[in-house]
């Protein structure tokens, strides 16, 4: 890159998918030739990571470069909670980059905890989440600029794939199914809620339906508080004890459908920039803000700490001037370390409260590596490192969780009293304390703020 250009940024979101909804990342039953051709061109992340697994906390984390325990949010409930502090929407990812020079503009899904993208610096095209957000999009960067510019063009699926288990509940148990039916939810819900036409039921289950996930069956030792989890919401306990293993492939075979359909979405998109002017200096970023447990440990949606929910897809690509074709290993935080990524790669400076990394320099020099990255959840926190997981649940049996990447990669099995691991967990918990003490959590909001 010249010293005299900046590269266009295009930071592409989606909604609740998986580490694994790619084909890039080796799951043979989902077609995604749009996310492909970004990590072919591109580095793809293995060990990426939310800071917290749900929509509105993961969000003002991607945005703002901070944990989402900072304003005391650890769940999608905002509303009892006080007014965002300015020092840290005045420092939002928008305001930062106008500051080196771009227009920053923000298509589709917002969901932030009581604040628009407006405050964080950043003109809005369209709200729209689906189509329409493609197509303004695409318009977009069809058209001259004098500027560098940044768009997030942020869309709503797989996240549809929620209504599969709430349709169900609702239709099943006979409850407000005429309002469900108005819903734009229900039209993606019925669109693939059922076997395609012209496909007998053995074909569609021996041959095009998703298996069910190796580790479908509840972890051994799981942590009480998920079944309390359950009972947060009817239709969680409902399919849990209702759902048969074809009810649960079909949930994974419309995950799959919606996971292609919004890659159509963001080929669009790709076509445009391809076509256009700024091919050859734009910054191509692709995460999600969470991921969804399809099946595994008989759940669905999110918020748990297993890898299915905390575990996100995340593609750095800008070609001829980053390494192609990549696969790196390094722990990686999206709600964290994407800010200051891309401030640093732009010429700029991270602001010396953010905790995140440059990772495209972490990639390069072992020194600037992560050891661990924190998530939060309404259910407790986390710390996960390159070979084991810790996690601590607010209360109940079974609250504290020792999870191994190396011996136990499907985490069947809480291993905090194996012998072998006490050393490093010693020394796990010490770092849990000091990430969380009441200290930390202030000076992670801002040193003027002390």
């Amino acid at each position: 890159m010249s010293k005299n250009t900046k590269p266009n940024i295009l930071f592409i979101m989606t909604d609740q998918q998986s580490a694994h909804m790619m084909s890039c990342a080796g799951t043979s039953w989902v077609n995604t030739p749009n996310l492909d051709r970004i990590a072919k061109k591109g580095i793809l992340f293995n060990r990426a990571y939310c800071s917290n697994p749900v929509c509105i906390p993961s969000r003002f984390s991607l945005f703002t470069g901070k944990l989402p325990e900072v304003m005391g949010l650890r769940s999608n409930a905002h509303k009892h909670l006080p007014i965002c502090d300015k020092k840290i929407l005045e420092n939002g990812m928008g305001h930062l980059l106008i500051k080196e020079g771009y227009e920053c503009f923000f298509s589709g899904k917002q969901h932030f905890p009581g604040y628009k993208a407006e405050d964080l610096g950043f003109m809005v095209l369209t709200k729209d989440e689906r189509d329409e957000l493609a197509k303004v999009a695409s318009e977009f960067i069809k058209r001259e600029h004098d500027k560098p510019w940044l768009l997030v063009t942020s869309f709503i699926n797989p996240h549809d794939v929620c209504y599969k288990a709430i349709g169900d509940y609702i239709i099943d148990n006979d409850l407000d199914i005429e309002t469900f039916q108005k819903s734009i939810e229900y039209k993606t819900y019925s669109l693939f809620n059922k076997i395609p036409e012209g496909v007998t039921s053995e074909a569609f289950y021996k041959d095009i339906c998703p298996p069910l996930p190796i580790n479908h069956k509840p972890q051994k030792d799981e942590p009480a508080i998920l079944q309390d989890f359950l009972d947060q919401r009817l239709f969680k306990k409902y399919i849990a004890s209702t759902y048969t293993e074809k009810d649960w492939r079909l949930h994974r075979y419309i995950y799959k459908k919606l996971t292609e359909l919004v890659d159509v979405q963001i080929g669009k998109v790709l076509d445009a920039l391809e076509n256009s002017n700024y091919a050859e200096n734009t910054l191509i970023v692709f995460t999600s803000d969470h991921g969804d447990m399809d099946g595994s440990h008989r759940f669905e949606h999110k918020t748990l700490f297993y890898e299915e929910a905390i575990k996100i897809p995340l593609i750095i690509s800008h070609p001829g001037y980053l390494k192609e074709g990549i696969k790196t290993n390094i722990l990686a935080s999206n709600g964290l370390d994407l800010f200051p990524t891309i401030l640093e790669y732009i010429g700029g400076k991270i602001p010396n409260n953010l905790q995140g990394i440059n990772l495209l320099n972490a990639m390069n020099n072992p020194q600037y590596e992560r050891w661990f990255i924190p998530i939060e959840s309404e259910l407790g926190r986390c710390i996960v490192t390159r070979d084991v997981k810790y996690a601590m649940y607010d209360y109940n049996e079974n609250k504290e969780q020792l999870y191994d990447y190396i011996a136990d990669p499907l985490e069947t099995n809480n291993h905090i009293n194996s012998p072998k691991h006490q050393t490093k967990i010693s020394k796990i918990k010490k770092q849990f304390e000091n990430q969380w003490s009441e200290e930390s959590i202030i000076k992670n909001v801002s040193p003027l703020l002390l």
